[in-house]
Parts: C-alpha cells; sequence; structure tokens
C-alpha cells in the first residue's frame, strides 16, 4: 500500500530477512542507510536541509534497529527452529505471526514521526512527483495484468517452486503434484490482483487529497495512524493471512526428514550473519 513506500522506508530489514540470501542480509544491513536512501530518491527529489536531516534520522534508527531488534530476531528464529523441527502446530503459527507483527509495530511506531514530517515537508512540486511516480507504478501493474493469466500463473508457480527449493531443498515429483493441490486448493476464487490495483489507486488518491490540504507533521501522524489502524483491520488481509496460514500448515505436513533439516540449517545461516550484525555495534 502507499505509506509502505514512506513509512518503511528505514526498514528494508525486514525485506532482507524475507526474501534475501545471507550475504544479501549482512551486506544489504550494513548498506541500509544508503538502499534506503536510494529507495526515497527514486520518489523524491529532496531539499539539501531534507537530505541533510534524513541522513541523521536514518543512522538513528538503523543503531536503535541492530540494538534492539536484531537480538530479538535471533531468539525469534531459535524459537522456531525448536518448533519446527517435530511439525508446526496452527498454535505455533499463530504466535510466531503475532510476534512478526508485533516487531513491525515497533518498526512503524517508531518510524511515524519522522515519515509524519517527512509527509509535512514536501511542498507542491514534491507531491506531484511522488504522484507521477506512482502513477508510472500502477500502469506497470496494470501491464502485468494484461498478459494472459496462464503465463501469470505460471510466474507464479516458477517463483513458488524456486522459493521452496532454497528453504528446504528438491522436491519429489509426487511432492510437487501435492504442493499444486496445496496451492489450488488455499488460492482465492477469483484472481485479485486487479483488485488489488482497485485498492491501489483508491487510497493513493485519498493520500493525495490529504497531501494537498498542506497538513502539519501532527495531522500527518494522526494520518499514518489512521492507515494503520484501517490495514489491520482490512479484510482481504485478513482473508489473505488465514489462506497463507492453511497454506503453510499443509506444506508443514508433506516435509521429509532431509527437508526438515534442510530448513532449520537455512534458519541457522540467518542466525550467524545476524549474530555477526549485532556483534559490530
Amino acid at each position: 500500500m502507499i505509506l509502505i513506500k514512506t513509512a518503511k522506508l528505514a526498514s528494508l530489514v525486514g525485506l532482507l530477512l524475507l526474501l534475501g540470501s545471507c550475504n544479501t542480509l549482512y551486506l544489504g544491513y550494513n548498506n541500509l542507510n544508503w538502499l534506503t536512501r536510494w529507495r526515497l530518491d527514486s520518489y523524491l527529489d529532496l531539499t539539501s536541509e531534507q537530505d541533510s536531516w534524513l541522513n541523521v534520522q536514518l543512522a538513528e534508527h538503523i543503531a536503535w534497529h541492530r540494538k534492539e531488534e536484531l537480538p530479538q530476531y535471533v531468539d525469534f528464529l531459535r524459537e522456531i527452529q525448536i518448533n519446527a523441527r517435530d511439525g508446526l502446530t496452527r498454535e505455533e503459527w499463530k504466535e510466531g505471526l503475532e510476534k512478526v507483527e508485533l516487531g513491525w509495530q515497533r518498526i512503524l511506531d517508531r518510524l511515524r514521526p519522522d515519515a509524519a514530517k517527512l509527509l509535512a515537508d514536501l511542498d507542491s512540486e514534491q507531491v506531484e512527483e511522488l504522484r507521477s511516480d506512482f502513477q508510472e507504478e500502477n500502469e506497470e501493474i496494470a501491464e502485468r495484468l494484461a498478459e494472459p493469466t496462464a503465463e501469470r500463473e505460471e510466474k507464479r508457480r516458477e517463483r513458488r517452486q524456486e522459493s521452496l527449493e532454497e528453504w528446504f531443498g528438491d522436491w519429489s515429483p509426487e511432492q510437487i503434484l501435492a504442493l499444486e493441490g496445496i496451492w489450488q486448493k488455499s488460492r482465492p476464487e477469483v484472481d485479485e490482483t486487479k483488485s488489488r490495483l482497485e485498492r491501489r489507486e483508491k487510497s493513493q488518491a485519498e493520500f493525495f487529497n490529504f497531501l494537498n490540504q498542506q497538513p502539519n507533521q501532527e495531522q500527518a501522524e494522526q494520518w499514518l495512524i489512521g492507515w494503520q489502524r484501517q490495514l489491520q483491520g482490512d479484510d482481504q488481509q485478513n482473508d489473505w493471512r488465514s489462506r497463507y496460514e492453511a497454506r503453510i500448515l499443509a506444506i508443514d505436513q508433506i516435509l521429509t526428514a532431509p527437508q526438515r533439516e534442510h530448513a532449520l540449517a537455512k534458519l541457522e545461516e540467518y542466525i550467524v550473519e545476524i549474530e555477526k550484525l549485532i556483534a559490530e555495534n
């Protein structure tokens, strides 16, 4: 959604943890200030004053995250290793998901005042620049939607399989067939990509209507709080969580012992890299 581009700009480590390799995590985290600035610069041409302020704030946020959050990541991954060794229960999954969401909450709570200040300090030209960049992204999404459904489905299937192989190793033909059944059973009845684009465009329109009112920092922060609450209570988001939970628990049931050990070893690699980052504090 719209403010993931703003409120989460300084929390790219979450993306690194979820999507990257261990080397990407280590190198990415140690260059998080630069990565965040690069991401933001792709949307906004900051003034020299805004640029100097942002550099100071990012350094403080990253130092806080390294000291306060990374140790909790290690504890969390250790807990996953213990729980997943003999299979994952629904209760363990829900408990883990709650901890992840609380972690994001802490990050967003810390970033919110600075995100609000940045929004309040945007001038009309910067707002229009941001609007243009978002519109360009929307057009790219629409282009992908124009691709044949079967082609988009195949790309998704390939990405899923690559991710599963990275975490669990090789899969037997029988397992691959079972995975396809799990996906078909847990997928939405209709392709939600188009409706997500429509919600995205509606959210963006509301966002820019708000920015056009030239809010002060307090108003911007209140808007961010409201957006966050709305996102947490979104029916589609909750439906996605339910389907994702069903998918994860079903996959857990068909894992072999070697595949489970492969995933535990993968988690250990991440733990080692995070501990190296903590030691550099």
